[in-house]
């Protein structure tokens, strides 16, 4: 790493720790050290593009760099993303603009990463000198995504960073998403090197792009499901106090405890399935066992007739008729619980 590299990471990380509160006074400082990660990289883009630079600094990479040489070309690329960002995450109106920017040179970092585990990609051909090294790499990980952090109450950022349950969602499968293809990509450069002239490039890249779409299939799954989930705790909650369990172990638990008005069961769940679950409900509680609705995939006769042979009041296949199971709960004349 270059001095001047390293001295653009110092105003980064000065600039952004000065606007972390922006109620303070220091805000006006932080900018200023973000223009100057700006016109370091900038400087250097220039610079290099027209092949002269004044004195003391120095164009030279490589083995001819000395302590005054200026950003490698593709890191001085990277100081104008990370400067622009910085200058504009500080504006409400622009916050959105700056994550954009701090994401691309979040991902460009990634893509640098991989290009270092291949070891024959073109980034990785421009080291010495005109490439990014592994240490600048791993600065601009760093500082990028301290950037996003920084303003996640506005911007792109509220959608990941906020307490709703869609977020939490959103954020349980961003990494799956993002580390998945990397893996992928891991793979498919180890079976190239690996097989031979058993296995050529077209192949392995239609490898790689079915693997991609059955990710995003899993993902767009996951995620419909937990927003169906999430949408159907929101309506029920309307007149009622919703408690949700992820496993039946705790959701017998808290039924034994408190008795609900009304227990809401799936049928496939891990280690004791739906149906076993209300019977023991039935069987604890007795007199007092609460209205037990399954809300289930399953839709065959023969489940329906095992589940409500098992203890159940009604049986429900998804997706559930939000307004039949209203009704189910209203016609109970349960207290809310």
């Amino acid at each position: 790493m270059y001095p001047l590299t390293a001295c653009g990471f110092v105003c980064a990380a000065v600039a952004i720790l000065l606007q972390l509160d922006a109620r303070r006074a220091v805000p006006g400082a932080g900018r200023a050290l973000a223009l100057a990660t700006l016109a370091l990289g900038a400087g250097g883009v220039v610079m290099r593009a027209a092949d002269w630079a004044p004195a003391p600094l120095s164009l030279g990479i490589g083995a001819a760099s000395n302590a005054w040489s200026l950003p490698a070309p593709l890191t001085a690329g990277l100081f104008t993303v990370l400067g622009a960002s910085l200058v504009l995450i500080g504006a409400r109106r622009t916050a959105g603009v700056a994550q954009a920017l701090a994401a691309g040179v979040l991902l460009f970092s990634l893509l640098t990463l991989a290009g270092f585990a291949a070891e024959d990609t073109a980034l990785y051909q421009l080291l010495p000198g005109r490439g990014t090294s592994l240490r600048t790499a791993l600065g601009f990980m760093l500082a990028s995504g301290a950037v996003l952090w920084l303003r996640r109450d506005q911007g792109v950022m509220v959608a990941l960073a906020s307490p709703t349950p869609s977020s939490r969602t959103l954020r349980r499968l961003l990494g799956p998403l993002v580390l998945t293809p990397i893996l992928l990509g891991m793979v498919a450069t180890w079976a190239v090197r690996t097989a031979g002239p058993g296995l050529d490039l077209t192949t392995t890249i239609w490898l790689f792009v079915w693997g991609l779409l059955v990710i995003l299939i899993v993902v767009v799954w996951r995620l419909a499901c937990q927003l169906y989930r999430q949408d159907l705790t929101r309506a029920l909650a309307e007149g009622y106090r919703v408690h949700v369990e992820h496993a039946p172990a705790p959701a017998l638990a808290r039924v034994l405890a408190q008795p609900p008005g009304a227990c809401i069961l799936d049928i496939g769940l891990p280690g004791m399935d739906g149906r076993e679950l209300a019977r023991r409900i039935r069987a604890q509680l007795q007199d007092d066992t609460p209205l037990l609705v399954a809300l289930t995939g399953y839709g065959s006769e023969t489940d329906r007739a095992l589940a409500l042979a098992s203890g159940f009041d009604h049986y429900l296949v998804k997706p559930a008729d939000l307004g039949q199971l209203a009704a189910l709960l209203g016609g109970a004349q349960a207290s809310p619980g």
